[in-house]
């Protein structure tokens, strides 16, 4: 077993211990351009949908810049394995019926754990 996969199982190890403080979100994800129906004049983006279970922790007021990072900023920590594919910023999430934009994605060097920057919609 190689270190990188050792750290990764480590992770999902550490995630599951975890598990009681975790809550349940969804990502969704753009697929492909939005569609235009000239005769409502609506615009429907293509979008998927994944639910999975991540811990939300508060940014510390020394992580904070009040431009790029906020105190009111949410910070999403899970294992990648969880989804599907790589967070993007035109991805969303939705936690608790509430929209959240994704401002930053970040890896671990071990590729074992995502840690999003979220801010309300």
């Amino acid at each position: 077993m190689s270190l990188k996969t050792a750290i990764q199982s480590a992770a999902i190890a550490a995630f599951t211990v975890a598990s009681s403080f975790e809550k349940s979100m969804a990502i969704v994800k753009n697929t492909g351009n939005p569609t235009y129906d000239p005769a409502t004049g609506i615009m429907t983006a293509t979008t998927t949908s994944q639910t999975f279970n991540a811990l939300i922790v508060n940014y510390e007021r020394d992580e904070t810049d009040g431009q790029n990072v906020l105190l009111t900023d949410a910070k999403i920590i899970f294992p990648q394995s969880r989804i599907t594919g790589t967070p993007i910023t035109t991805d969303t999430l939705t936690i608790d019926t509430v929209s959240w934009d994704i401002k930053n994605v970040i890896t671990d060097p071990a590729d074992a754990t995502w840690t999003i920057q979220a801010r309300r919609a």
